[in-house]
C-alpha cells in the first residue's frame, strides 16, 4: 500500500534533524578551531605568512582534538579576519596539507618536506576584502582526505607580496594554544637568490619555532577531482612490509579500512614511504587490489576476489627516502563500502635487509598477512600450498584517487547495505515514479534514513499545486513502514541536489531487510534526447535505535528516455482509441501486426498480452 506525503517546496530541515540526530550530521560539516580567546594576528597574515615580506613559509600542527574527530574530504580552507585592510593582494600561494603523528616540532628544522605532504592550491587568488569578523575563504585546486584520528599539517608558502605593508593589508585571528612548538615560520623581504629559499618547502633552514596558530576552518564537501589519500603516519621502519625484502620471494596482504579511505573512487597510483633508502631490484613485482567486508582472521584473499593492478619486471625501488609511487597499469575502482586489501607479490635473485619501508604498528594482527621464503611458488598468488603469518607493521601508503569518470551502475548483489534504486525506463514529456528502496543485511533497528538525488539534466522533481501552497511528489511506501511511524522532509540543497530524510519521532523501526521504502516522482522534460541517463544517490545515512550513524555507500542507477510515446500503437503521435484496436490486433495476430511492440509494452515487461492493453486505456483515459 502506498501513501501519497507531499512537503512544502520551502520548509526547513531543522527540526526534524534535531529528531534524528546523527543524520544530520553530513558531509557539509565544517571543522571549525577558532577558540573564544584569540588576538590579532599583527604582521602575520594565515594566507601570506608575514605581509611585510617577500618570501615566507609558515607550517602548522593542528592536533586531533582539535579536528573534532571528524573525517571527510576538506575542499575549502577559511582563515577568520581579526581587522580588514584598505588594499586587497593577490599573493604568489601554495598550500600542502599532510596527516603527521607528532603534536609539535622538535627543532627548528624538524620541518614537513613536500615528500611527506599533498599539494592542494597552487594559484595566485585575490585576497583581502573580505571584512571584519568574517572567514575568508581559498576553494582547494583538489581535495585531502582527512582521517579523524591523526593530527593535520598545513604548510603555507608565498612570495610576491612585498608591496603589502602592515597597515594596509587585512589582519587574521590567532591563538596561543597551551603545548607550545606547534608552528614554524620564516620571512625574507630580499629578492635575491638567497632569500628565495625562504618559500621553498623542502629547505628545512631558517625556521623559528613560533607559539601560536591560526584560527581555521576546514570545509568538508564531496570528493572532487584527485585526492590523495594518506594512510599511516609511523615513523619507525621495517623490511617486511610493502614486501619482504630480507627474502627472495614474498608476499604481503595489508588491508586498509573504509573509514581511513573515505568515499568511492578510482584509484590511479600507490606510494609507499621509504626510511632507509637502499635500491633493491626485483626480476617481478605484482600488485593486486581487492574489497573485504572484514578486517583478516587468517583468511586472506584468494586471486578471485582480486585484480591485478601492475605488473612490472627488473624493476629497482627504495632509491631514495621519501615517498615512492608506482603507478597502476590498470586503475581500481574502490567501492567506498568496504575495506581495501593491497597484495604484493615479489620476486628477486637477491636479499636486501638495508631497504627499510615507515609503518604504523597496528593493535593486532587483523590489518597484515604475509609469506615469505626461497621457493619461486611462494609469491603466486594462487598457489595454496603455503600458509600466511599475521603483522602488525602495516606499512604507510597513499593513494591517489579520483572520481569515479564512467559512473557506472552499481552492483546492489555486491552490497549488503545501501539506498538503492534499479535501472528505470522513462518517457520525454512524461512524469516517472522512482522507487527507492532500502537494503540493510547487517546494520538493523533503522529509524531514519537520509539521502541526495543527483538528477540528471531535463528531470526534476515533480510538484503539485494546492491553494497557495507548492508541495514536492515525495511518497511513503506503508511496506516497511507507515504514515503513522514515519515522515517525510524534502527539498533542494543549495548545491542543486534533491535530499530526502524520512525519520520517526517515535523511534519507529523500518521492519524487514530490504524493499521500497519510498517514491520520488520526477518530471521527464520534453525536448530530453533520447538515450540513457544516470540517477546517483549519495550522502546516504541511516541512524538507527541508539543514534549510531551509519554511512552507505553511494548508488548509481540508469534511467533510460525512450524514443517512443508509451501507448502509440500506430506511431501516430497520439494515444487514442485507435492504439487499443492496434494492441488487442497484435495479441490476436502478432505477424501481420504492424504496430510498434516497445509502445504497446506499457508494463515493460517485454511481453505484449491483455494487461498491456488495459495499460493503453488508462492512458488514454489520463490523457482525456
Amino acid at each position: 500500500m502506498m501513501r501519497k506525503s507531499y512537503f512544502f517546496k520551502q520548509r526547513l530541515f531543522a527540526a526534524i534533524l534535531l529528531l534524528i540526530g546523527c543524520v544530520s550530521a553530513s558531509y557539509a560539516d565544517d571543522i571549525t578551531i577558532n577558540p573564544s580567546t584569540r588576538y590579532r594576528g599583527n604582521c602575520v597574515c594565515a594566507f601570506n605568512g608575514s605581509i611585510e615580506d617577500t618570501y615566507s613559509t609558515y607550517q602548522y600542527i593542528y592536533t586531533a582534538s582539535e579536528m573534532g574527530g571528524k573525517a571527510g574530504y576538506i575542499s575549502t580552507l577559511s582563515y577568520l579576519v581579526d581587522e580588514i585592510g584598505s588594499s586587497t593582494f593577490r599573493p604568489s600561494l601554495k598550500v600542502y596539507m599532510g596527516l603527521t603523528s607528532k603534536d609539535k616540532f622538535d627543532s627548528r628544522t624538524d620541518a614537513f618536506t613536500s615528500t611527506e605532504l599533498t599539494l592542494v592550491y597552487d594559484g595566485t587568488p585575490l585576497l583581502g576584502s573580505v571584512a571584519t569578523d568574517q572567514w575568508e575563504s581559498l576553494k582547494l585546486d583538489k581535495s585531502f582526505y582527512y582521517n579523524g584520528s591523526d593530527n593535520m599539517v598545513v604548510v603555507i608558502c608565498t612570495s610576491g607580496i612585498s608591496d603589502i605593508t602592515e597597515l594596509t593589508s587585512s589582519s587574521y585571528a590567532i591563538y596561543y594554544p597551551s603545548d607550545v612548538d606547534r608552528a614554524l615560520g620564516r620571512s625574507a623581504t630580499e629578492e635575491s637568490s638567497k632569500y628565495l629559499e625562504y618559500n621553498d618547502v623542502n629547505v628545512l633552514s631558517h625556521y623559528t619555532l613560533c607559539d601560536y596558530l591560526p584560527c581555521v576552518k576546514f570545509g568538508l564537501g564531496e570528493s572532487t577531482g584527485v585526492t590523495e589519500i594518506t594512510v599511516g603516519t609511523g615513523t619507525n621502519m621495517v623490511s617486511l612490509a610493502p614486501f619482504d625484502c630480507g627474502s627472495k620471494y614474498s608476499i604481503t596482504q595489508s588491508l586498509y579500512t573504509m573509514s581511513e579511505l573515505g568515499a568511492k573512487g578510482t584509484i590511479t597510483s600507490i606510494s609507499y614511504e621509504v626510511g632507509t633508502a637502499s635500491a633493491y631490484k626485483m626480476e617481478d613485482l605484482k600488485i593486486y587490489m581487492g574489497h573485504k567486508g572484514s578486517t583478516f582472521s587468517s583468511d586472506p584473499l584468494a586471486v578471485s576476489d582480486l585484480t591485478l593492478v601492475y605488473s612490472g619486471t627488473d624493476v629497482t625501488m627504495g632509491n631514495t627516502a621519501g615517498w615512492e609511487t608506482i603507478k597502476l597499469d590498470k586503475a581500481f575502482t574502490y567501492n567506498g563500502s568496504q575495506n581495501l586489501v593491497v597484495v604484493v607479490c615479489k620476486k628477486s635473485q637477491t636479499t636486501n635487509s638495508t631497504l627499510k619501508y615507515k609503518y604504523t604498528g597496528m593493535s593486532s594482527g587483523s590489518y597484515g598477512l604475509y609469506r615469505e621464503g626461497d621457493a619461486s611458488a611462494v609469491s603466486d598468488i594462487s598457489n595454496t600450498q603455503y600458509g600466511y603469518t599475521s603483522f602488525v607493521q602495516r606499512p604507510n601508503v597513499k593513494f591517489t584517487k579520483g572520481d569515479v569518470s564512467d559512473n557506472a551502475d552499481t552492483d546492489i548483489s555486491s552490497l549488503k547495505n545501501a539506498i538503492y534504486s534499479t535501472s528505470l525506463n522513462s518517457f520525454k514529456g512524461k512524469q516517472l515514479i522512482v522507487p527507492i528502496q532500502m537494503k540493510n543485511t547487517t546494520v538493523s533497528n533503522i529509524t531514519a534514513v537520509q539521502f541526495d538525488m543527483t538528477l540528471p539534466d531535463g528531470f526534476t522533481v515533480a510538484e503539485e499545486v494546492e491553494g497557495d501552497d507548492t508541495f514536492y511528489l515525495v511518497d511513503l511506501v506503508e511496506d516497511r513502514t507507515s504514515s503513522s511511524k514515519h515522515t517525510i522532509t524534502a527539498s533542494y540543497q543549495e548545491n542543486g541536489l534533491f535530499r530526502v530524510v524520512c525519520s520517526s519521532s517515535s523511534k519507529a523501526v523500518f521492519s524487514g531487510d530490504d524493499g521500497v521504502i519510498l517514491n520520488v516522482v520526477l518530471d521527464v522534460d520534453s525536448d530530453v534526447s533520447p538515450g540513457d541517463y544516470k540517477l546517483v544517490l549519495s550522502n546516504v545515512i541511516a541512524s538507527d535505535t541508539e543514534s549510531t550513524r551509519n554511512v552507505f555507500p553511494e548508488f548509481v542507477s540508469t534511467i533510460t528516455v525512450n524514443d517512443y510515446v508509451l501507448g502509440d500503437s500506430n506511431v501516430d503521435g497520439d494515444v487514442d482509441i485507435s492504439d487499443y484496436v492496434a494492441a488487442i490486433n497484435y495479441i490476436v495476430h502478432p505477424t501481420t501486426s504492424t504496430a510498434s511492440v516497445k509502445a504497446m509494452d506499457t508494463n515493460c515487461d517485454g511481453d505484449i498480452d491483455v494487461s498491456d492493453a488495459v495499460g493503453i486505456l488508462n492512458i488514454i483515459k489520463n490523457v482525456k
